[in-house]
């Protein structure tokens, strides 16, 4: 069967645990026996098997004795150190897996083409790389955090036709259904979404995902001066918030206090050992404009409408390089990376 359409599967159940793995990787592994898939598996969550482990488990009792003489596909290199599940690369050696086709070598310091050394030491064939940019391209979080040692940030507003992301003292709605659709799915499939005090203030907003299936994220919210009301949604709807202040009022559990940090950087530096390893920034201007003049930025997605303003907020200014671009009814989405 051809590499290229087995590992296309293998990513197709990696996508499987899109929004649920935190910082660990999002992998899917299959199983071949003379053309025939015996065997497939994917990572659901945090602290839960790895692929490759779920793929072996999924082969039925008729087909265990084929386990030693299939291939294996993996989107991601097999690791090989203790984490909070023993190492795929030991289990496939002991499996007697005799050939492994790999997407791309896994980024981790811990790893980085020492699971693929460690199989070929014990005489495993492994070929690699099959769809690396595909692979690489799905688990961009993973490798952001690795490589970068910070969240993949994600920056992301609305704006009119004439550029303007809102009134100064009050919310304005400007994307359609479709749009806020799209944003509630992203909603879904990062850690946590952060914004400043204004856009707290204005629109009093919950941040949570109530359009698509799933989760919502982690709520972070920067309010130095502690100026948001207890009564606001952030703070009395019952989900999680963790807020980042100067002023640390007696605030009811679920929300996390934690001193205020100056500088953006050492903020993310927080977030990632908290375990949130990607985030979407929704606003308001000055706190997007501040990760844009800082370069901390991975993403900014722009969905313009066919509305117009006159007059107001205006969008943040940035330089980046358009990926991709969707119409979504009358507005139109624009997908930019860093230059």
């Amino acid at each position: 069967m051809d590499q290229e359409l087995l590992m296309a599967r293998c990513l197709q159940l990696a996508r499987l645990g899109k929004g649920r793995t935190l910082t660990n990787p999002m992998v899917g592994a299959l199983l071949v026996h003379e053309g025939k898939i015996i065997g497939e598996g994917f990572h659901s969550a945090y602290g839960a098997d790895h692929g490759e482990i779920e793929a072996f488990k999924s082969v039925t009792k008729e087909d265990q004795e084929r386990i030693a003489y299939s291939t294996l596909y993996v989107n991601l290199e097999p690791c090989c150190y203790h984490g909070k599940t023993p190492p795929c690369a030991d289990e496939i050696i002991r499996r007697g897996i005799k050939k492994v086709v790999v997407g791309t070598p896994d980024p981790n310091p811990k790893v980085n083409g020492m699971g693929i050394e460690r199989l070929k030491a014990h005489g495993v064939d492994v070929r690699f790389p099959v769809l690396e940019a595909e692979c690489r391209a799905l688990n961009r979080f993973f490798f952001t955090n690795m490589q970068k040692q910070r969240p993949f940030i994600l920056l992301k507003f609305a704006c009119s036709k004439d550029s303007y992301i809102g009134n100064y003292h009050r919310a304005v709605p400007i994307s359609n259904a479709w749009s806020r659709y799209i944003v509630h799915k992203v909603r879904h499939e990062v850690d946590g979404i952060l914004i400043g005090t204004r856009t707290a203030l204005n629109d009093n907003p919950r941040l949570t995902n109530r359009f698509y299936y799933g989760k919502s994220p982690v709520r972070i919210v920067m309010d130095r001066y502690g100026k948001i009301p207890a009564d606001f949604h952030l703070f009395s709807d019952g989900q999680p918030t963790w807020l980042f202040t100067e002023s640390p009022a007696i605030r009811p559990t679920p929300v996390r206090v934690f001193a205020w940090e100056k500088e953006l950087q050492k903020m993310m530096d927080v977030l990632m050992q908290e375990g949130i390893g990607s985030l979407l920034v929704e606003g308001g201007a000055y706190t997007l404009q501040s990760f844009i003049d800082l370069g901390l930025w991975d993403e900014i997605w722009v969905t313009q409408s066919g509305l117009v303003l006159g007059s107001g907020v205006k969008a943040p200014k940035f330089t980046g390089n358009l990926v991709n671009e969707f119409h979504l009814r009358q507005d139109k989405l624009s997908i930019y990376k860093p230059l």
